[in-house]
């Protein structure tokens, strides 16, 4: 049985289009790696925000200490401020969420040398994490439910054209059931914590204190290759939204069972 699990597994991760290099179910070619075995710029969608995304957090560590490539997160500049969260910083990379910043990030690159190896430990640039559900998305959060909170918002999407990154949308199982949001009826909170960049919000885990409930996490991911757009329409970035975010759903889909959650079905709005 242990046989047909790992065999199971391995197709369940090789149906999801990972790996650098293939081509999704959706027609689209990722291509070839271009520094170093990765494809770059890279933009990692860790969906949901929950209150906190262990496994995403997980991730960046994974990222630079086995994959070997170090990742930059996008999040609100009040990280660097707030005690206990500027701790964090030291395992996700923080760089402000802004226009600019993120620019920037996808736009670095470390030295390589004339075989396109690179130089020094170091690995770094091109590959940015973000929650794509932000705030919104922390408020929204609820046990048992798998919502993707988007909007209107569709800058993201905009910036990944003119950059033309690979996007991989990653969707977390397991994220929103670890913690309870204490829900406020009035929206006073969310109001507050839009305000200030940073959420403000009580929650609860094992035993009504502010501790993770012992939750499995398990990742899907859903690869998008955009193609580069200098000043990309409304409608081309409408269609690539829908193309990054309906894989998202179909791969969701295809795995749930995978991850022990047979039932559940995954709302983005």
């Amino acid at each position: 049985s242990n046989c047909l699990l790992k065999e199971v597994g391995t197709r369940a991760v090789q149906d999801s289009g990972v790996f650098f290099g293939e081509t999704n179910k959706a027609g689209n070619d990722i291509g070839e790696s271009n520094h170093d075995g990765i494809n770059l710029p890279l933009v990692c969608l860790a969906c949901p925000h929950g209150v906190f995304n262990y496994g995403a957090i997980i991730w960046c560590a994974i990222s630079q200490w086995f994959v070997g490539w170090e990742q930059y997160t996008a999040a609100a500049s009040v990280i660097h401020h707030v005690p206990g969260l500027r701790c964090m910083n030291q395992l996700v990379w923080a760089e402000d969420a802004g226009r600019k910043s993120i620019q920037k990030v996808l736009r670095k690159r470390c030295e390589i040398n004339a075989e396109g190896k690179h130089n020094g430990k170091r690995k770094y640039g091109g590959m940015l994490g973000i929650v794509p559900d932000g705030i919104l998305g922390a408020f929204r959060c609820r046990g048992g439910v798998d919502e993707l909170a988007i909007g209107p918002r569709r800058g993201l999407m905009r910036l990944c054209m003119e950059e033309g990154a690979t996007v991989l949308a990653a969707w977390f199982f397991g994220t929103t059931d670890m913690l309870t949001v204490v829900q406020d009826p009035f929206g006073i909170m969310e109001y507050a914590s839009r305000k200030m960049q940073a959420g403000m919000m009580g929650f609860y885990g094992r035993w009504g204190l502010p501790v993770p409930r012992r939750i499995p996490v398990s990742l899907c991911v859903a690869p998008y290759k955009c193609d580069k757009v200098n000043n990309p329409t409304k409608e081309e970035v409408e269609k690539v939204h829908a193309a990054v975010y309906g894989g998202l759903r179909r791969v969701y889909d295809e795995q749930k069972i995978y991850a022990g959650y047979p039932d559940r079905t995954l709302h983005i709005s």
